[in-house]
């Protein structure tokens, strides 16, 4: 790795972040995004993980770093981050915190 290779993945992590705090500080402030407010972390959390990934997508495309196959490999584990999200949340809603689990 030489040492513009690491800078520029510095920057692209400096700016990536600030980019993603800022458009998600703005979309829970703005009122026309109502299924986005201050109040919900989970949709908040998940809402600034999606800017993260589009950030390293773009900035991989960007700088040539990320081909076809990558962009391909982005998405099956994109994908298989929200199901097994999605799925371990469901869990967690059956299963609530402090409530016995009864044998079927």
């Amino acid at each position: 790795m030489d040492l513009v290779h690491l800078f520029e993945t510095l920057a692209t992590i400096a700016a990536g972040s600030a980019g993603a705090w800022a458009a998600t500080e703005g979309a829970k402030r703005w009122k026309a995004i109502s299924w986005l407010n201050e109040g919900q972390k989970m949709r908040l959390r998940a809402f600034a993980g999606v800017l993260s990934a589009v950030v390293v997508v773009l900035g991989g495309v960007g700088n040539d770093t990320m081909k076809p196959d990558d962009l391909q490999g982005v998405f099956v584990s994109l994908f298989s981050f929200g199901a097994i999200w999605v799925g371990s949340h469901t869990i967690h809603k059956v299963v609530a915190p402090g409530k016995p689990v009864e044998p079927s």
